[in-house]
């Protein structure tokens, strides 16, 4: 991630942010600049969605 920032799609729920998988129950959504990468959720996946899209917003 650190190398090639944008590797990761951009999530459906906020276009500012990119949604990494890293196992099938958890993702995280990040953001990055030139010179950070801001990491502003890690959620479990099995949980109702509309609670990511609340909690991001």
């Amino acid at each position: 991630m650190v190398v090639n920032p944008e590797i990761f799609p951009k999530s459906t729920v906020n276009k500012k942010y990119r949604k990494c998988v890293i196992t099938k129950q958890s993702s995280l959504l990040y953001s990055f600049s030139a010179n950070e990468i801001r990491i502003h959720n890690i959620f479990d996946t099995r949980q109702n969605p509309n609670k990511i899209k609340k909690d991001i917003k």
